[in-house]
């Protein structure tokens, strides 16, 4: 009788040395996650404090064009917008042949030619507003109604936005400047963007997808072993 009395006393003594196991885990655990998470914070407010104490480039918006223009030395392939009448919201490509004073350059056209009688290519000085890198070329991009694009059109790229979505990949563009509407190939158009702070807005497909990649804490992997436990 005290031998089944002693083993049935044992046998209710395990759940309570697992319970008290799983408790000794959980706040260690616990503690840990804390900690991880108190230093976290710690590191981002050293990180903001750091950027603040950082002394601001000197020369103000000089300084700030200045290092712009490294993007635009000679031999640089560019694109060059107008606000002539008849070329606004377009961009055509060129090359920069040297820079000059006072933040201008001088650039090539590639296909504009300086009058109709001949072969020789248009010439202008142009200041920096007017400039900016060729955008990178992306692959596979779907195109659908109400997207920004450019145009390719009259040796330069245009912008408008999608109206309709044709067969064949074909896409309704319409132009606010000119006020008129044309069909175009899914080849001949690209997203719009516009060049700010030496970066595309919006960023590159590449660079959206990375961007949008979760990233998994510490802290939220202790909690999942908590969970598991």
């Amino acid at each position: 009788m005290r031998s089944a009395c002693r083993k049935r006393d044992q046998s209710l003594h395990i759940p309570a040395n697992r319970t008290y196991k799983r408790q000794h885990i959980l706040s260690t655990l616990l503690r840990s996650v804390n900690d991880l998470c108190d230093r976290n914070t710690q590191r981002k407010t050293l990180n903001r404090r750091a950027m603040a104490r950082t002394p601001k480039p000197k020369g103000g918006p000089s300084a700030a064009a200045s290092a712009a223009t490294a993007f635009f030395k000679p031999g640089t392939a560019v694109e060059v917008s107008s606000e002539d009448d008849g070329f606004r919201g377009s961009w055509f490509t060129g090359t920069v042949i040297r820079r000059l004073a006072s933040e201008r350059f001088l650039v090539e056209y590639d296909n504009l030619l300086a009058d109709d009688k001949t072969t020789k290519k248009l010439r202008e000085v142009l200041g920096l507003r007017h400039l900016r890198p060729l955008p990178p070329t992306e692959t596979d991009r779907e195109f659908k109604f109400g997207d920004e694009v450019d145009a390719f059109h009259n040796d330069g790229w245009w912008e408008g936005h999608i109206t309709q979505e044709l067969e064949n990949e074909r896409f309704a563009v319409y132009f606010r400047v000119s006020k008129e509407q044309l069909v175009f190939s899914k080849e001949q158009l690209r997203l719009h963007r516009e060049w700010l702070n030496h970066d595309w807005v919006p960023p590159l497909q590449q660079k959206q997808q990375r961007q949008q990649v979760p990233t998994i804490r510490p802290c939220f992997l202790l909690i999942c072993c908590i969970i598991e436990i």
